[in-house]
């Protein structure tokens, strides 16, 4: 009983232990990781929620002003009651902007604070190409090391061939020695491509950190999101974060020349005081208090060097963010079309490498290799035979990387 219960302890332990540490860190983990460790995501949240702030502010009336002001006061002697006119006034003045320049004002602020949120959505949307990209590279890397190990026994089978065929006569030394010598260029690309590797764990710590990226043992993006290509249009890029983004800087755009065509309008400011007086008047009666009220119109008589200026700036700005928005658009189209062919070629040529080219380079190594040992050929034909397996087969590697960078750039333009 009690040896069953440490088992099961012990079972329970290594699960916690195997969940904490990880056997691998798959690639939706890792994405999870780097979204939330982006700051760049923050940021525009921060700024976007900043500016929405801003705008409810902007939204409403500015403060009234309070006067307390003594008025008419004799200077010989200071009294008070002294003279009629004297009095202490306390007034309140409001400013009321011309016509909707208030809703207009909260627009405008408005759409820049949706303008970071959208930018914030295409932010989360590059980290994840990002990372995607860098895992399709460290696939690479990693496949590009599994097929050099397979490759650096199968040299090793030749030195020995060859050495056999040496020790019997039937082959001169330099077949051995070029035999060493491929093997050698074999250990040499090994390290490279390791340290590739370790370059590329450095390069995805960056969005998921260094423990992180040390579990990561990757395999393509494509085995794990599918592009359905049939889903993939022009029209979805409307809805694309940069476009959108785009549309709320015009829409602001469009405010700010509505606030501009209000400055055309005659302004307003309220205004009342009561003053406050002391003494008698001549014939004995007490002076009464004094209520004022008052109406301020600011009139645009000479809008020439002014609202007009400003009205005609913010129209060249308004034209200025649609050819952005259009030469957005035009960019994003391009790297769509440029990508679906992309994808579909590569897709074609992936099916080449599995149906011929893989299998008749290595029908073609393994065939030399025949010849050799029945003294057929020379050992500089087999290395090639083999070496060209070789490179196939890295070559089909690096197809298969090109597809899925294809894809990445899809989901980027679908936002997923």
């Amino acid at each position: 009983m009690y040896r069953s219960l440490m088992k099961s302890i012990l079972r329970i332990c290594l699960l916690w232990l195997l969940i904490q540490e990880g056997y691998g860190l798959t690639l939706g983990e890792a994405e999870c990781i780097a979204i939330n460790r982006a700051d760049e995501i923050r940021q525009f949240e921060a700024k976007g929620q900043s500016l929405q702030a801003q705008a409810i502010s902007e939204g409403q009336l500015p403060d009234p002003n309070i006067q307390i002001s003594p008025l008419n006061f004799p200077v010989d002697t200071f009294n008070f009651s002294q003279e009629p006119m004297t009095q202490f006034q306390f007034g309140i003045n409001q400013d009321i902007p011309k016509g909707k320049t208030l809703l207009y004002r909260y627009r405008r602020t408005h759409n820049k604070s949706m303008s970071s949120l959208h930018q914030k959505d295409n932010q989360r949307l590059l980290i994840l190409k990002a990372v995607r990209e860098q895992w399709d590279l460290l696939y690479f890397w990693q496949r590009s090391e599994q097929i050099l190990l397979g490759q650096r026994k199968t040299f090793k089978h030749l030195k020995d061939v060859a050495s056999s065929l040496f020790s019997n006569n039937k082959v001169p030394q330099k077949d051995v020695l070029n035999a060493q010598l491929e093997l050698t260029q074999i250990e040499e690309r090994l390290i490279q491509v390791r340290q590739a590797i370790d370059d590329t764990r450095v390069n995805l710590a960056r969005w998921i950190g260094q423990k992180a990226a040390y579990r990561a043992s990757a395999s393509l993006v494509m085995d794990n999101k599918k592009v359905v290509l049939s889903k993939v249009s022009k029209k979805m890029l409307l809805g694309h974060p940069v476009i959108k983004a785009d549309n709320s800087d015009i829409n602001s755009a469009i405010s700010s020349i509505a606030i501009s065509k209000q400055d055309y309008l005659p302004g307003f400011s309220l205004g009342a005081a009561y003053g406050v007086r002391s003494g008698r008047n001549i014939n004995g009666n007490k002076r009464p208090d004094f209520l004022t009220g008052q109406v301020k119109i600011s009139l645009p008589l000479f809008p020439k060097d002014r609202q007009d200026k400003k009205l005609l700036a913010n129209q060249r700005e308004l034209s200025s963010l649609k050819a952005k928005r259009y030469a957005d658009l035009k960019g994003l189209n391009r790297v769509l079309g440029t990508n679906i062919v992309d994808y579909k070629r590569t897709r074609e040529k992936l099916s080449l490498y599995s149906r011929r080219l893989l299998p008749e380079a290595k029908q073609y190594a393994n065939s030399t290799l025949i010849a050799y040992q029945n003294d057929k050929t020379d050992f500089l034909t087999v290395a090639l035979g083999y070496i060209r397996w070789l490179d196939i087969e890295l070559a089909e590697v690096k197809e298969q990387v090109n597809h899925s960078k294809a894809g990445i750039n899809i989901l980027y333009l679908q936002g997923r």
